[in-house]
């Protein structure tokens, strides 16, 4: 290669040439500048060098756009004489890339569609929360029986790790679900309670307001009584009336009307119980 380069540029210099040059300038080379003809012999030969440098700058760039121009020719020649064979290959290797690019495509979708698998097994634990104890164990048999060997390769590992973090989540929420349920529980029993209480207590209330109305009315019937009169009583059928109407709770207080540590009047609430039985068993 050195050789042709220096064939290239022998019109313009030889290594002889340049031989003599160094020989005729050699770099321990002192001249008087000052010296006028020194000076323009100086001005002379500086003039020869750009020249020759010139000429082989032209020579450099004509023989590069030659190589270039012949480079190009060979090129294309050298592809038409491949194109026979290199052509159809090449009709064959972008066959072959378009159909392994719809391939990936194909394969990507198939990998998207596990990739949504995976996100709805994620959903599972915030369409829990708020829910109540039956339905959050409900969702976690159905985690649980999952098929993740089913997967795609791809997406495997993720759907495995997914699995363990919804079921984890899962049963946390429901320990969490079952704790609140408990507590309601405990609430609603509490509350119940407290409104039986509160309906017993109204009753009582009401109970005790008719017990003192029906102590007031049968108080008022029973100083009608004559202690130790023959008759202890003469107006018995409008106490057994107004006690009939209030049976239910006479046994409780009839005592507490009157002193027991009189004879008649025991005798008198002996009668008065007695024509209270008939006149209840005359009106069935």
């Amino acid at each position: 290669m050195t050789q042709i380069i220096k064939q290239v540029y022998s019109n313009q210099i030889t290594e002889n040439e340049l031989s003599r040059l160094r020989l005729k300038y050699p770099k321990n080379l002192i001249v008087d500048m000052s010296n006028d003809v020194e000076f323009k012999a100086a001005r002379k030969v500086r003039t020869e060098r750009n020249k020759l440098a010139a000429a082989i700058n032209r020579r450099r760039i004509d023989v590069t756009n030659e190589l270039k121009s012949h480079g190009d020719l060979l090129i294309e020649q050298v592809t038409e004489a491949y194109d026979p064979l290199v052509s159809q290959f090449e009709i064959e290797d972008a066959a072959r890339k378009q159909k392994a690019a719809e391939k990936e495509v194909a394969r990507q979708k198939v990998i998207d569609a596990w990739i949504d698998e995976v996100n709805v097994m994620s959903g599972f634990v915030d369409s829990c929360r708020g829910k109540d104890s039956k339905y959050i164990q409900g969702t976690i048999e159905a985690v649980d029986l999952i098929d993740i060997s089913e997967f795609h390769k791809d997406v495997i590992h993720t759907a495995i790790q997914t699995k363990k973090r919804v079921l984890r989540e899962l049963s946390q929420i429901l320990v969490d679900t079952i704790n609140r349920e408990k507590v309601e529980a405990e609430r609603e029993k509490l509350w119940l309670e407290r409104e039986k209480y509160n309906s017993i207590n109204d009753g009582n209330k009401e109970a005790i307001g008719e017990f003192a109305a029906i102590e007031l009315g049968m108080s008022e019937l029973l100083n009608e009584i004559e202690i130790g009169h023959p008759k202890p009583v003469d107006n018995v059928k409008a106490f057994l009336e107004f006690a009939t109407n209030n049976c239910s709770i006479l046994d409780d207080f009839v005592c507490l009307l009157l002193p027991e540590n009189e004879e008649t009047t025991m005798k008198a609430i002996q009668s008065i119980r007695e024509d209270f039985e008939l006149f209840v068993s005359n009106q069935k």
